[in-house]
Formats: structure tokens, sequence, C-alpha cells
């Protein structure tokens, strides 16, 4: 069925009620999305629902708050927004395909990514790392470079980035040393960690670090300057995304930027008009420029370069700043404040500047802290329109209507920082409860009485904390309900219970704000989810309630007889979690589960003074196979062979298809023996296969190993495959000289 064919109930008193995929609230660059949804939403009448999932694709640690992806329903939500890069950055597209298959025919719209098939929303880069590579290369004549890698593929984001910086970069017989190439996962640690190893080598340091997300830069810049490096002068530091504004670093940040509320007004616009029946839903691809903003850390206004840029260059910036979205709202602001001056004083009405006023400074305040450059407008054109005042009483009206804009510019402002006080000291207070309950040990009933207390200083109208039910994954418990105003209610027993999706949808049509869910989950055990409303922009903190409450709650369990229940059934329940790393069809792990779990698994088993080994198995014939009686066959023969796999080995040991024919199983806590019989049964089990004579062709597989006895150190995972993919060409050649 089409997507567009379903639509919405139009739910929660006709509103539109639209589902947001993404990762977390933690990024600067995610603040900035979630803000401006916020705004756009508003304007429309869209209730957002946010279900912050963590990453898809980086294993069991994450791979439990994923499971809050299964609960978007046509019951909860009208609509679907995806950004496929930041659910799922190492495989977005495959994974996002996987996804919408569990969404069903709900109409998805994709923001920062094309998908084909759906509405997508994306940026063209090309452009702007095109002008990023330019000024850096021609105008600040840097020759060694760097980078900060995100998650590493062949489909993700960070590789795409890499893959034109290096193309451009050979334009200028330039390039990138392999040790200059940093890995990374977009995170703080990141970025500190390259930092460390750039000004602790001994080697030259490069010119410039081009990191592939602005929290690198930012936590790579601070580290920078932390040790004495001054940036720019000492190393320049660029980015991606969007500047990380904060304390901690001491320059502005030179990126390639989204244009963010364009895109996002873009397509909230269109899911309005979808279910206004003015448009009907369609596979349709929108695309907007990124733009290359130059701050501080490139090495321009510290270092006076910005004079030297040539005439060529002025245009650039030109229409890179047009692209900057709060660089636009200031220049639209400039503009419109003559003229609604004009409007008021043609009319003596100082409601219309006062409206005026508080309109632009709230839009102004999404973006953070209102620049100095409004000011100065307001100053300027207070000056200009009291020079222009041809009457004592006009120049009284024009005095008025400006105090008046100061006024409620300092109020906004002390409300603000109110607002941002009493919240911090919410979640504080509630974190510092938190470990209080974490150290008491109480029961679970206890430990929820305790975070219920705690809600009301969170500053949010309504939450619900719903537990799995221990004997069906598929329903859940409201051990928590909050709404402001109202009781708390915290039973003890006799709980509300229904399917979980029928709870979030009833969650939703309660709620008469956005709402955002979290996942509770700890120690690869998923308990529930948090919904918490939003009342105003705040939700900087929801992550450390998150977890905070996902500890709580797993330390209570512990003590409680809803364990054994709640992660034996709710690993049932981790399907959507494990869509990205399985081989659909195979049914084993793919080459993705092996670098993220099995890789974690291996490399934390031999730290534990445990064994370890590291089979390579390759099909023998499938071209031949293939060849001779076709590619039907060819499949049959590698299911065989993974069928065996499956029996040989034991069921925590990480079966993975490397590739068409290539197979490598990971194996921690082992004998030699062990591993040594389970290849004995592999030739077994292939010797009783070719013996039914079923097939036209023989079975047959060739393998390498490795094994780490405990105790022993070995190199990287990467290291040992790579030993024993040798040991598996040694031993197709012994094969091969035999016949």
């Amino acid at each position: 069925m089409d997507r567009g064919e379903k639509k919405g109930t139009g739910s929660a008193a006709d509103r539109l009620n639209v589902g947001v995929l993404l990762d977390s609230v933690e990024s600067y660059f995610n603040h900035l999305i979630i803000s401006e949804l916020l705004r756009k939403a508003e304007e429309l009448g869209i209730r957002l629902v946010f279900f912050f999932g963590g990453q898809m694709d980086r294993g069991a640690a994450s791979g439990n708050y994923s499971w809050i992806y299964s609960l978007p329903g046509p019951e909860v939500v009208d609509a679907v927004i995806v950004l496929p890069n930041s659910i799922a950055p190492f495989n977005p597209t495959t994974a996002a395909k996987a996804l919408l298959e569990r969404l069903g025919d709900i109409p998805v719209y994709a923001l920062f990514s094309r998908l084909e098939g759906i509405y997508s929303v994306d940026c063209d880069e090309g452009p702007a790392i095109e002008r990023m590579v330019r000024h850096l290369a021609e105008i600040h004549g840097y020759r060694r470079f760097s980078v900060l890698l995100g998650p590493d593929s062949d489909e993700s984001l960070s590789s795409r980035r890499l893959r034109r910086i290096t193309e451009l970069l050979g334009t200028y017989s330039l390039s990138i040393p392999d040790e200059w190439v940093f890995p990374g996962d977009f995170s703080l640690d990141s970025g500190t960690e390259t930092a460390r190893k750039i000004y602790r080598s001994k080697a030259a340091a490069p010119d410039v670090l081009i990191c592939m997300n602005d929290r690198g830069a930012a936590s790579a810049i601070a580290e920078f300057v932390n040790n004495g490096i001054s940036v720019p002068q000492d190393i320049a530091v660029v980015s991606f995304d969007e500047a990380e504004e904060s304390a901690m670093i001491p320059c502005s940040l030179s990126s390639v930027v989204y244009p963010i509320s364009t895109m996002i007004a873009t397509l909230l616009g269109r899911i309005a008009s979808d279910f206004g029946k003015i448009t009907k839903y369609e596979s349709l691809w929108t695309e907007y420029p990124a733009s290359y903003l130059r701050r501080d850390s490139c090495g321009c206004n510290a270092t006076g370069l910005a004079a030297l840029i040539p005439a060529e260059d002025l245009t650039l910036a030109d229409d890179q700043m047009e692209d900057d979205e709060l660089l636009r709202k200031e220049s639209d602001f400039r503009h419109n404040l003559r003229d609604v001056i004009k409007q008021s004083m043609d009319a003596r009405d100082p409601a219309i500047f006062a409206a005026f006023v508080s309109a632009s400074l709230r839009s102004l305040y999404n973006f953070g802290e209102i620049p100095p450059s409004i000011l100065d407008a307001f100053s300027t054109q207070w000056t200009i329109a009291l020079l222009q005042a041809q009457d004592p009483e006009e120049q009284t009206f024009m005095n008025s209507v400006f105090i008046d804009a100061f006024r409620y510019l300092i109020q906004a402002r002390v409300q603000k920082f109110k607002r941002m006080h009493q919240r911090d000291l919410g979640a504080l207070e509630f974190y510092k409860k938190g470990n209080e309950l974490l150290a008491e040990k109480t029961t679970l009933h206890d430990s929820l009485q305790s975070i219920a207390a705690s809600i009301p200083a969170l500053a949010v109208n309504r939450a619900q904390l719903v537990l799995i039910c221990p004997d069906d994954p598929k329903r859940g418990e409201i051990r928590i309900d909050y709404r402001r105003g109202n009781p708390l209610q915290v039973p003890e027993g006799n709980f509300t219970t229904l399917e979980i999706e029928s709870l979030l949808s009833l969650a939703v049509k309660d709620c008469g704000a956005h709402l955002m869910l979290f996942c509770l989950a700890h120690n690869h055990a998923t308990f529930g989810y948090l919904a918490l409303s939003m009342s105003e922009d705040q939700f900087d903190q929801f992550w450390l309630i998150q977890e905070t409450l996902s500890h709580i709650i797993e330390s209570a369990v512990t003590n409680d007889e809803l364990t054994a229940h709640i992660r034996t059934l709710t690993r049932k329940n981790y399907t959507l979690s494990q869509i990205s790393l399985i081989d659909e069809f195979t049914g084993l792990y793919n080459r993705r589960a092996l670098y993220s779990t099995g890789k974690e698994r291996f490399e934390r088993a031999l730290s534990e003074g445990k064994s370890g080994g590291v089979i390579f198995v390759d099909m023998d014939g499938l071209k031949a196979i293939n060849d001779t009686w076709g590619h039907k066959e060819g499949d049959t023969a590698i299911l065989a062979l993974s069928d065996i796999f499956k029996r040989s080995f034991r069921d925590q040991d990480l079966l993975v298809r490397y590739g068409g024919d290539e197979f490598i199983v990971i194996l921690t806590d082992v004998t030699r023996e062990t591993l040594d019989k389970a290849l004995a049964r592999i030739e077994q089990l292939m010797r009783e296969f070719n013996e039914k004579k079923l097939y036209p062709w023989v079975l047959s597989a060739s393998w390498g190993f490795v094994f780490t006895p405990p105790g022993e150190k070995a190199p990287s995972l990467e290291r040992i495959i790579e030993e024993s993919d040798l040991y598996l060409y040694n031993q197709k050649r012994q094969k091969k000289s035999t016949l």
C-alpha cells in the first residue's frame, strides 16, 4: 500500500500528531533541530512526539534504547519524521529501510537524508565542502591536514564527507596521512582523545584539524587550549553541523552548516499540507545547499586574514551569510524594524511596535542569547527615529516605545535565566535524589514513590512512567502518572495495564503539549519508557533524567521478583534494535555487528583475562556452483553452510556473514579443545550433507583461526582477523596443491 493512502486519524482533539525519531537531546546540533521543530510546529498547530532511542547500530550498549523506535504506530502518531544519520550513523539507508517496514503504512518523512520512496528534505554539502577546502588551502595556505572521523562505514555521512575532502585536496596535490585520520564517534571524548594524540605526537603537528561534527571540534579545541596550544595560531580547527557555542571553547567555530530553519519549515509545511489535503503524499526530494561559515577557529578573524580574502571570495561570503539562519533573522529584524517604527508612528499606536519586538525577540531566543548586533540595531534606529522626529511630541512617543522595548528585552532575559536556573536546580535535585536511592537499594515501589515526589521540580506538566509487564513484553503498567495540579498517582498494585501502544496513545491524547519519550534500560535489560511533556523549550537535562531513572529502576528490580521476567521477555522484544545487525539472507549477524557488538565483546573478554578465538571461513567453489547450476543453487549452498554454523557453535558465539561467501566466528571464554571440536563438527556435518546427495554440487569450506589463551595479550580484533585470513589462504592453497 502507498504510504500516502493511510492518513492519520486526527487524534487528540483533531490535532495532528507527528512522531520524530532522533537519537538524543544531548548534542548542540540536535538541540537546534528540536528547538526549530518545536517553533515551527507551534505555528502550524502540530503536536510533536519525540522518540529518543539512541543509535541503532552501536551494539548492545545502545540497542536497549533502540526499543523505543518500535513504539510509533497509527494509534499514537499520524506521521513520522525520521533522521537516518542520527539514529543509524553507520548505515543510515539500510537501517532506515528496515525501520520503515516496521512502521507499516504510516506516512514517513525523512530529514537531513534522502530515502527512496519517501518524501525527503536533504542538504547538499558538496559546494560548502569545496568552499571550505579551497578557503583553507588557498587563503590560509594550510598544507598539513588531519581529520577526526565520525561513525565510519561506506554508507556513513562521515565517510562521504571524507571522500569529498580527500578528492578536493588532491586537486592541490595534498593528501591526509593515515596517521592523521583519527577514528571517532561524534562524541566529546573522541575530540578530546584526538587532540591528545596530536599534541603528544613527536612528529610535526598538522596545520588544521577537520572534525566531522561540532561536538568533536569543541572538545578538541578545549583540550588544545587547556594544554597551552592556541587555536587557530598553533592549529586551526573546522567542523560540520553548527558551532558549539558554549563556554568550553574560547573562539567561534568555523563550520559547514545546514539551513536548519528553512529545511524544517519545508518539511513540516509539507506534512501539514498533505494532511490538510492540499497536497497528496508522494516520494519527492527537496535539497538545500549547505554553507561554509568562516569564524575564528579557521584563522580568519584571529589572524586578520579576513582582510586578505579576494573579492571573488568576499562575494561567496555574502552568499554564505544569507544561508545562516541566525544572520538571516537578524537581517530581517533590521529591515522590518524601520517599517514598523513608521507604522507605529503614523498610527500613534505603541502596541504595533511592542508586538513586533515581542515576536522578534522570542524567535531570536530560539538560537540562544540575543546577539549584540540586535542591541546595536535598536540603539541605531532609536537615534535615527529621534533625529527624524519633527516635534517634541513625536520624540516623546519614540522614547516611550523604545524604552518599553528595552524593558521587554530585560524582562525576557531575566525570565529566561530564571527558568534556566529553576530547571537546572530541578534536574540537579532529581539527580541528587537518584543517587541517594541507588545508595539505599530500596524496593521498586519505594523507589518509584521517591522518583514521583521529585517530578514536580522538573517543570513538566505531564509525566508518565510505564514498565513492561513481566508476563507479556507487549503490554505495559502505568507505575507513575503525574499531571501538574493533580495528586501524584503511584499505585502499589492493580496497575492500569494495556497494550504499550494503547498506553502511549492515551498519554498523547491526554497531553496538550509536545511529548518526549525515553527508553528506560540498563545492563542489557529494557524496563519501559518515560514520557515527559514540554510546556516550553526545556529539555536539555532530560537525558540525565533518563539515565538516572534507568539506574534506579535497574537497581530496584534486582531486589524484586520482576528481574528474571523482564530480562528474559524484553530480549525477545529487541528485534528492532537488532535489525541493522542481522544479515537478512542467512539470519546470521552482519559485518556491522562484527565491528560493534563483536569487537566490544571480544576485546572486553581479553581485557578480563579470558580466552578468545577468531575463525575466518570461506566457502569453496561457490563461483563454480553459480556458473554451472545458477545463482539459486549458490544461494542454497550458502544457506546450507550457514545452518551448519548455527548447529556447530554455542549460543553465545557471534556468527557473522562477512561477505558473499565469507564468514567469521567470534568466540570468547572458550578452550582450544572446544574450538577444535566445533571445527570438527563443521567437517562432520558437511560430510553428512554431501552423503545425502540432495544436490549436484559438493558443500565445502576452508578456514583459518587464531586462538588467544587466557591472560595472553593480543593485537586488535582487526589484526587477528587478518592473521586468520592468512591461515585460511594457506589452507586453500594446500587444498589446491593436493588436487
